[in-house]
């Protein structure tokens, strides 16, 4: 008599308990349905919130539950990870169970250089993150990505050269904790993003200039956060160079949960980022978060972000250049009922699509039949 092999599902993610970047927010709503199976017959679910080979051992030492069904061989186990696992974990995971899913939502050196971050890559440096991308893509079944864009660019001009199983998991937001609320009667032009030159941030700050002589009580906020070395540097030169320069410029730390304070609050949001390779596959969060607040987007023309502002109308796509920026915002503080029709729009799609639920129960049922 044959006897089924329970499962043991290891995911590794980000500790929720800091959620500031996109890519640990990314990590904790894309696993969230798992919990839903947690006591499943055939299923156990853990948690790990480490990305090497020492992290994992303390894992495994203060949950005995864990290890004893680790080094059970009558546990079917695989691994599922939210960010590249260090090359000897990976060797050590291997011999266990299946590397089944790694969410390969940024790269990390095609992100440094398109950031114009290029002093904190040296050559060292760059080596070993190419290393470690490599392997991880090399030993994962299935890989998960942002954007159909990136899809295609790994496809045809993977600079890895590994031929893998691709899956769209979008990014997204969550309609259940971001209201949407009326537009303001002030125009509050809102951005919120990391710290880095290659995003356009000081494009926005120069349109600021242009709109504020025909708006005299136009606001921007800056919610900008930094990922440290050159873009707490840089985040630091926007505060010293521009924040006391103009009265109607706010710099503000803002955190997961301060999110829908924020959007209430603002009457057009923003996303400037350069066009170039990298962010022409990018599909970042904030747009999602935009559009669940009911806030009408504009978006520079990167091809993975304005592809889906104009197939669900929810914003205006323009040049990554100031005037472009002056152009439609002005047009759009004059034409407030266009305004408000392309934040519903935004509203209605996240709902519908781009929700964590959504994305998390797409991933679930990926990892279920595998």
């Amino acid at each position: 008599m044959m006897i089924k092999r329970k499962r043991v599902i290891f995911i590794f993610e980000r500790n929720p308990k800091h959620l500031k970047s996109g890519g640990a927010i990314r990590s904790y709503e894309i696993f969230k349905e798992f919990k839903e199976i947690d006591n499943h017959n055939f299923f156990y679910i853990f948690r790990v919130y480490t990305f090497n080979f020492g992290g994992f051992l303390k894992f495994l030492v203060r949950n005995f539950n864990a290890f004893l069904k680790f080094i059970n061989p009558f546990y079917k186990k695989d691994f599922l990870t939210s960010d590249f696992l260090e090359p000897c974990l990976i060797k050590f995971l291997s011999i266990f169970g299946r590397l089944l899913y790694l969410d390969y939502h940024d790269d990390p050196v095609l992100q440094i250089k398109y950031f114009n971050l290029n002093s904190t890559l040296n050559h060292e440096l760059e080596e070993k993150l190419l290393r470690r991308v490599f392997l991880n893509l090399k030993a994962f079944k299935i890989i998960g990505v942002v954007s159909k864009e990136f899809k295609e660019f790994l496809e045809k001009n993977n600079p890895y050269n590994i031929s893998k199983e691709y899956v769209i998991i979008s990014n997204a937001s969550s309609p259940q904790l971001i209201n949407c609320s009326k537009l303001p009667p002030k125009l509050v032009i809102t951005l919120i993003s990391g710290a880095a030159p290659g995003r356009g941030i000081e494009d926005l700050i120069k349109a600021g200039t242009m709109i504020v002589k025909k708006v005299k009580d136009m606001q921007m906020i800056l919610a900008l956060n930094s990922f440290g070395g050159e873009s707490s540097n840089y985040l630091n030169y926007l505060k010293s160079f521009y924040g006391k320069k103009y009265k109607w410029l706010n710099f503000k730390n803002v955190g997961f949960k301060e999110v829908p304070d924020l959007l209430s609050q603002s009457f057009v949001c923003v996303v400037p980022h350069k066009k170039n390779l990298y962010m022409d596959f990018s599909l970042p969060i904030k747009l999602f978060d935009y559009m669940a607040g009911g806030r009408p987007v504009i978006v520079t023309n990167c091809k993975a972000t304005s592809k889906v502002v104009k197939k669900e109308k929810c914003g205006l796509v323009v040049e990554d250049n100031p005037n472009s920026f002056v152009e439609v915002i002005i047009y759009l503080w004059k034409n407030k009922k266009e305004a408000e029709k392309l934040g519903k729009n935004g509203r209605r799609a996240v709902e519908r699509s781009y929700n964590w639920k959504n994305q998390s129960q797409k991933l679930l049922e990926l990892v279920l039949k595998s």
